[in-house]
């Protein structure tokens, strides 16, 4: 696992949006080689919002949640842990959310 998050998008959003965001793990897992995928994804944050539908598509290779509340005026960091096929490699990628009176 990643000692710290690496912030790969940075997402505005109103308090009442609740729409499916992701990440697209596709080119990384290329990166790596051998025909990787994702085996298990979670995702994580503050209890200011509420994560709700997390999956993978894609053939595995991308990870959705819906993600839903925070105040306006917040920033939210939004964590997707992932276990890759070979059960040996876990990576972490976040989302910075800012919520705003949008």
């Amino acid at each position: 696992m990643a000692s710290s998050p690496i912030v790969v998008a940075t997402i505005d959003k109103d308090p009442e949006d609740k729409t499916i965001r992701g990440l697209d793990w596709g080119a990384f897992l290329t990166q790596l080689g051998g025909g990787l995928a994702l085996t298990t994804s979670t995702w994580s944050a503050p209890s200011d919002l509420t994560l709700t539908n997390q999956g993978m598509t894609g053939a595995s290779t991308i990870s959705a949640v819906l993600i839903a509340g925070g105040y306006i005026g917040n920033d939210y960091l939004v964590t997707n842990h992932v276990m890759l096929t070979d059960n040996k490699q876990e990576y972490d990628r976040s989302l910075l959310i800012r919520v705003l009176g949008l």
